[in-house]
């Protein structure tokens, strides 16, 4: 399905830079190479565009955007071979993508047992949105990836402990709204059921609950 998307997307890698996957997907790529070649440091680490239909030579702020997935696809054009950077997209696009699905099937076979897994795996991997959009690390594709991984991470330290799970989880939990905004609320499922189903109710859980409640508010202010 990547590669069917790939070539669907990007049937000739010859073309020039915006034709990354329609308006979206050449957006962000813009963004993220001109982050590269102006430096991070100029731009004070935001996503910019060029200096364009502007007199005063200023840079367009992109405010939706967040920064941290520009900033990650813009070290793939400083680490890229001249002449690369569209492979290295794309190999990005996929390793993240395999991610997302990797997260998926943990989780659901954590809670529902092998079979149950591999179906699910099967169909989210024919899913449209990885044929269409799996291909480039785009900012819901690095946040998703995060998110599928912090839950499996969740449910793993909830039936077996450990600090690893708990570590990928919080880690994931942080990550992914950083990637994309639409993930802002992506603790409250889990503090639901730290909050209602867990018990008992110990101090510590309290205290993760509460914090996982008020992530969205935090996230959105950093």
């Amino acid at each position: 399905a990547l590669y069917a998307g790939w070539r669907v997307t990007w049937p000739d890698p010859g073309r020039d830079f915006n034709h990354y996957h329609g308006w979206e997907h050449g957006q962000d790529a813009h963004l993220s190479r001109t982050l590269h070649e102006e430096g991070m440091l100029q731009t004070g680490f935001a996503p910019v565009i060029y200096k364009l239909h502007d007199a005063g030579d200023h840079y367009m702020y992109y405010t939706h955007y967040s920064a941290l997935p520009t900033i990650a696809v813009s070290l793939l054009y400083a680490l890229a071979p001249a002449g690369e950077d569209h492979l290295w997209l794309r190999g990005a696009g996929f390793a993240t993508t395999l991610l997302f699905l990797l997260g998926l099937f943990l989780l659901a076979r954590e809670l529902y047992g092998y079979p149950f897994a591999a179906w699910a795996l099967f169909f989210a991997a024919i899913n449209t949105q990885i044929f269409f959009f799996g291909a480039f690390p785009a900012m819901y594709v690095l946040g998703l990836a995060l998110a599928s991984l912090a839950y499996y991470g969740y449910i793993r330290w909830r039936c077996r402990g450990g600090w690893f799970a708990l570590s990928l989880s919080v880690g994931g939990l942080i990550g992914a709204p950083l990637m994309w905004w639409c993930l802002l609320f992506v603790t409250w499922p889990l503090a639901f059921d730290l909050t209602w189903v867990r018990a008992p109710r110990t101090r510590g859980r309290v205290r993760a609950a509460v914090l996982l409640w008020a992530a969205p508010v935090l996230i959105f202010g950093l």
